[in-house]
């Protein structure tokens, strides 16, 4: 749901806004102001990209997650809000 939001919000179209690898060329992530600190940072980077008109790709990555007796933390639903929240005010 948060990624379909995403690419609403961005005009993009990704399979998994949260999920993979992030790299950027060093001039555009140091002159970014990036006011996330958890699991909205991909949501925030992504939408200030396609603000910015910069290309955006997603390389297909595999995810096995962890349980919580593993170490899982947060719930699904309580991730998407926190990005959630996040990619409404990044794009506006």
């Amino acid at each position: 749901m948060l990624t379909l939001w995403s690419d609403v919000f961005t005009n993009l179209n990704m399979t998994d806004v949260e999920g993979g690898y992030k790299a950027f060329r060093g001039e555009i992530i140091g002159n970014m102001v990036i006011t996330s600190t958890r699991f909205d940072f991909e949501v925030e980077v992504t939408a200030k990209m396609a603000k910015l008109g910069l290309a955006v790709y997603e390389v297909r990555t595999r995810y096995y997650g962890r349980t919580y007796e593993e170490g899982k933390r947060f719930s699904s639903r309580m991730r998407s809000m926190r990005s959630g929240r996040c990619s409404s005010t990044t794009t506006s």
